[in-house]
């Protein structure tokens, strides 16, 4: 594996990374506005991650995160997480985001990442607060 560098996403790159995400939720509708916070990895040029956030209701959601087939079981998302949560548009916001309860990677993925989370059925809803 080459080095894999995680950078704020810009509006150049949306076509790109719409195109990306498709590749791995090929039935979601994606939007993603100027106001969201996204951050992608990169193994050389190449798109092979992705993270997005969007603002509701003063919390923030995390929309969606995915690494390409090829990359995953890399540590790429936790890189994401991580990185995201030193963006300054998430300090001091509580975070949102649901998974499913059968989704044991992405769940061990953000309780790494200090997500607690509170069980509705087969969705798990999880929060952080993030500090300064």
């Amino acid at each position: 594996m080459n080095e894999i560098t995680i950078t704020e996403a810009k509006g150049t790159e949306s076509p790109e990374l719409i195109e990306f995400i498709k590749t791995i939720f090929p039935k979601s509708r994606i939007k993603i506005s100027e106001q969201d916070i996204v951050f992608i990895a990169k193994d050389n040029e190449k798109l092979v991650g992705f993270v997005h956030f969007r603002e509701l209701k003063k919390r923030q959601v995390l929309q969606g995160i995915g690494v390409s087939e090829s990359h995953r079981n890399r540590g790429i998302g936790n890189m994401l997480v991580k990185k995201a949560l030193q963006n300054k548009g998430l300090q001091n916001q509580e975070i949102l985001l649901k998974v499913k309860s059968t989704n044991i990677a992405a769940i061990n993925l953000y309780q790494k990442n200090g997500f607690t989370q509170k069980t509705f059925g087969s969705v798990i809803t999880m929060t952080k607060k993030v500090n300064n």
